[in-house]
């Protein structure tokens, strides 16, 4: 029955993890309900999908969700398997698997939506370490009106999350209103985000999450013409990056303030400096590549 339950909560189709993650059973097991399911004509398998996908009827969800004796529980396990799923893109962005994992994790949008739901509604807390880890799923592949509204909702809801959360959730939001058009409100965005949130980053907290946040809001601040913000982002990146062995941060540090700084000489009609800023920016970028290095967890916006 539990696993029954399960599916009747999963939208858009489900895997086998998330088969055995919301119905609570081992894999063996729930392999074998499926199996049974799926020979019955109660459930479909799209096995040209990878992983293979299942799916149900809306009929056959609704009287799922009609038996279902705990439906809070049922629902709560759910949004902890979204809540996974975000913990697992934080992970893969730091790796080369950016586009697979992307590409994978558009197929459990209306799942998504649902987790994001029960969150806001029932764990604003958990809600805003969700969206703070599905920061780059949030400009790829959510269409930004819906994104948006998430981001402004959960800050709303949860303005004492922890910092972490509350500081990649802040560049997200940067990030989404410069892919709407709406430049000045990023560029306010980021010099709040040094006044607020960002003033609250102190050494106890993970340096590979402070090293990435600094970088990411200098990559931010260069996008809205924070100059000066860059700067002092990038070289606090760097120092993170240094003091805790973390290469790529500095050296991703290091690309962004040899970019601020071609900024800054581009907007004085400096060209020599232009020129000298844009070659430390190109040996800082290939200094700065390992095998380690990540796609930004958080969504950037780029190519402004």
């Amino acid at each position: 029955m539990n696993y029954c339950c399960g599916c009747g909560r999963s939208k858009g189709g489900f895997t086998l993890a998330a088969a055995q993650a919301v119905g609570q059973a081992s894999a063996v097991a729930t392999l074998e309900s499926l199996s049974s399911l799926v020979s019955r004509s109660v459930v479909s398998a799209d096995t040209n999908e990878i992983p293979t996908r299942y799916l149900l009827l809306e009929s056959v969800r609704a009287y799922c969700r009609s038996r279902d004796p705990d439906p809070v529980a049922t629902r709560l396990a759910h949004a902890l398997w979204v809540r996974g799923l975000a913990d697992r893109c934080v992970a893969a962005m730091r790796t080369r698997q950016t586009g697979p994992f992307l590409r994978g994790l558009a197929r459990e949008l209306p799942n998504i939506r649902a987790g994001v739901a029960h969150d806001l509604d029932l764990d604003p807390h958990a809600a805003m370490h969700m969206l703070a880890g599905f920061g780059l799923f949030l400009t790829r592949v959510v269409h930004n009106t819906e994104a948006l509204h998430w981001v402004r909702a959960v800050s709303r809801a949860a303005p004492d999350a922890p910092v972490a959360d509350r500081a990649r959730v802040a560049i997200n939001l940067v990030a989404l209103n410069d892919f709407a058009g709406n430049f000045d409100e990023a560029r306010r965005l980021v010099a709040q985000a040094v006044d607020t949130v960002f003033a609250e980053l102190t050494e106890e907290h993970d340096p590979l999450d402070r090293g990435e946040l600094h970088y990411f809001l200098g990559y931010s601040a260069v996008e809205t013409r924070h100059v000066d913000i860059a700067l002092d982002q990038a070289q606090k990146a760097i120092e993170v990056g240094t003091q805790s062995g973390i290469r790529w941060v500095a050296g991703a540090g290091r690309v962004v303030h040899a970019v601020a700084r071609a900024l800054q000489a581009l907007l004085d009609g400096d060209f020599d400096a232009l020129a000298e800023a844009a070659r430390e920016a190109t040996g800082s970028h290939a200094a700065g590549r390992t095998r380690s290095s990540p796609r930004s967890t958080c969504a950037i916006p780029t190519g402004r």
